[in-house]
């Protein structure tokens, strides 16, 4: 068994989602630059000894208003009718450029707030990584097969299933490498960021709000590989090699679409700049680096081995298409897919960029 310390840096915004959301009546406060996190537990308390505050506050929260005549102010409520001070309703703020109370998206955190990076998320998106290398090297046994049984049985759904269970069996079947949790990382990392939902062709932008993890921000977490059950050719460095070259063609494949989509000439062109830049990045990196995405908005191609599909399918991309067709229904051609999510400020900036090293 070997372990190995890796050091994770996010590049951009990082949101891994834990599935919850939070209401600015009920949960948060918002100010110009900051959230601050209602302790819930102190609140509970305090409406338990008063029947009549909590009658009080439960209406406002069912109406959003008070007496039905002023909307409710929760600070106002928490300060002036329930005796408390900021210090003892607020659990802990973190920094914020959204432009009003809007439904915020959180990300995993410990109970103390604390965020950090789950084991599961960054295994997920190595695991790709190494299976698509693996498909690319092994091509001939298997993706290739692969294709000309759904071209001849137009069943892609029987054989992709079949393609991907071929494909855990080979990297399962041993549980030959474990990712562990990231360290916590402190809450002052944290920030609310007013993401948009832009397409590369016209139509308009989605608003979304989401906890992040800021870009700059250094953890570390341990990798081991079972050297007993693997072959040498797994080890560490090939593992990174691997995430380089997946990253590497996604970009390809995402700055390929980009460029085919003139519309939204401004979103397209900051998004194209940063891949570039990435681009640019691999190329230079010791051998003791990856680049790899994590997380929510990571993208259609990060997710999955899908642009090799693309890549070697026949020259028609019917394959490729139908794919793409049987998970989004509206997919119209293999310039997919056609929105990305960036932050609403001046960077623009996309979300789940992070660079790893070994320590």
């Amino acid at each position: 068994m070997k372990t190995y310390e890796i050091e994770l840096e996010t590049l951009s915004p990082v949101c891994i989602g834990n599935g919850k959301k939070m209401q600015h009546i009920t949960d948060y406060i918002y100010s110009e630059d900051n959230i601050d996190y209602i302790n819930k537990d102190v609140v509970a308390e305090k409406l338990s000894k008063d029947d009549d505050l909590m009658d009080k506050y439960v209406n406002a929260i069912a109406y959003g208003t008070v007496n039905n005549q002023t909307e409710f102010d929760l600070a106002n409520f928490l300060e002036k009718d329930a005796g408390l001070n900021k210090d003892e309703y607020i659990s802990y703020s973190i920094g914020t450029d959204i432009q009003n109370e809007k439904e915020l998206n959180c990300i995993i955190k410990n109970a103390n707030g604390k965020p950090y990076i789950p084991g599961s998320s960054l295994k997920g998106a190595i695991r790709t990584a190494i299976l698509y290398n693996y498909l690319e090297k092994e091509k001939e046994s298997t993706l290739f097969p692969f294709l000309n049984k759904v071209e001849d049985e137009k069943n892609w759904k029987k054989n992709l299933d079949n393609l991907n269970n071929d494909l855990d069996a080979y990297f399962t079947k041993n549980n030959i490498f474990g990712i562990s949790d990231s360290k916590l990382i402190e809450t002052k990392r944290m920030k609310v960021l007013d993401l948009q939902r832009v397409s590369i062709t016209p139509n308009n932008a989605i608003p979304q709000v989401w906890e992040s993890i800021m870009p700059g921000t250094k953890t570390t977490f341990t990798l081991r590989i079972d050297t007993q059950k693997s072959n040498k050719s797994f080890n560490i460095e090939n593992i990174f090699k691997n995430i380089n070259t997946f990253t590497k063609n996604n970009i390809d494949r995402e700055l390929e679409i980009l460029k085919n989509c003139k519309a939204n000439e401004e979103s397209n062109n900051k998004i194209i700049e940063e891949y570039e830049g990435y681009l640019d990045d691999i190329k230079n990196l010791p051998s003791n680096e990856a680049i790899l995405r994590i997380g929510f908005s990571k993208g259609f191609y990060f997710n999955s081995i899908a642009e090799l599909l693309y890549q070697y399918d026949f020259e028609e991309k019917e394959v490729f298409t139908e794919y793409i067709k049987s998970i989004y229904k509206k997919v119209e051609d293999s310039n997919f897919p056609k929105t990305r999510n960036i932050t609403r400020d001046q960077d623009q900036d996309q979300l789940g960029w992070v660079k790893l090293k070994i320590n």
